[in-house]
């Protein structure tokens, strides 16, 4: 059977829910496709797990690394891709997709042969697989914002996504993206030297390359394991240190380089506020001294949001 779409699975410890992920891959409607499951040097039954979905179904293939961290388990899948693959895409070893996942992103990338990626909806589930009420990584990605000049503007539904917005925030996670495999081969492999955010940096360097079409529709189940957000006292996000960095990369162009400034800027607005929240929420918990680093912290981003705003 012909290959269209590679989707890549780093797996590290992962025995409680892989078969869960990897039955969402059997069960999608568009069928041709291959499954590589990286081993990330697990200790458990994640390489067991895989080598007999393996041995049942030939599109499913494993392959193992000593343990070298999620990128790292990505760009082994990537160098081993068939060359026959026209998209490629990830999944996380304890997430689901809906049936018609693949369907519908092939689809939105066949109807706009410009985009370089497409990408769908997500929401949330538990670690028993029940939908966490509130919806909000569904409304979060629903409400795609862009930079335009000093302006942060909404996105109508039917746009697709551009750069202008992924300097601001990615509105799509790791599972709810198919991108052409020529795209990621231009954008490189994944950042290993980086601990977090480096999803967000290989989507920046993919948006630099064209528009992604945009699905409406939840096609993800994203796991959630406790808590997703936590008042903390951290002084900046991961996700700026990837902007600020890509930022002084002579490689963007001058126009690229002023909408990531801007979205930087709008970032550190955003971090602000959000610091303000968390020092409120510190105070009614009689957390003082929590409440004085978070007030600080908003007020140096927001010093910076006026800095680079200008």
């Amino acid at each position: 059977m012909d290959v269209l779409v590679s989707i890549i699975v780093p797996a590290y410890n992962a025995e409680r829910f892989l078969s869960e992920a990897i039955q969402s891959v059997l069960r999608q409607t568009l069928i041709e496709w291959e499954l590589l499951i990286v081993d990330d040097g697990s200790t458990d039954n994640t390489l067991a797990i895989a080598q007999r979905y393996a041995s049942q179904d030939a599109r499913i293939r494993c392959l193992h690394q000593d343990n070298g961290g999620v990128s790292a388990a990505r760009n082994c899948g990537i160098i081993d891709v068939s060359k026959e693959a026209e998209y490629v895409t990830f999944l996380e070893a304890d997430d689901l997709w809906e049936p018609d996942a693949l369907a519908l992103l092939v689809a939105a990338l066949e109807v706009d042969p410009l985009a370089v990626g497409a990408h769908g909806l997500v929401r949330e589930i538990d670690s028993s697989g029940n939908w966490i009420g509130g919806g909000w990584r569904e409304a979060w990605a629903r409400n795609r914002q862009y930079v335009k000049g000093r302006k942060l503007l909404k996105s109508e539904g039917h746009e697709p996504t551009t750069f202008s917005c992924v300097v601001y925030d990615p509105c799509f996670v790791v599972g709810t993206i198919v991108v052409r495999r020529s795209t990621l081969t231009a954008a490189g492999l994944f950042d290993t030297s980086l601990t977090y955010a480096e999803d967000h940096d290989m989507w920046l360097r993919i948006s630099r390359q064209g528009r992604l079409a945009y699905v409406d529709r939840v096609i993800l189940s994203y796991r959630q394991h406790g808590a997703s957000a936590m008042r903390n006292a951290s002084d900046r996000s991961p996700r700026t240190n990837v902007r600020l960095r890509m930022l002084a990369s002579p490689q963007i162009s001058p126009e690229q380089k002023e909408l990531l400034r801007r979205g930087v800027a709008f970032w550190y607005r955003y971090l602000s506020m959000q610091k303000f929240d968390w020092m409120l929420a510190s105070l009614r918990e009689r957390k003082p001294l929590l409440a004085a680093i978070n007030m600080r912290h908003g007020m140096r981003n927001f010093f910076r949001y006026l800095v680079m705003i200008r």
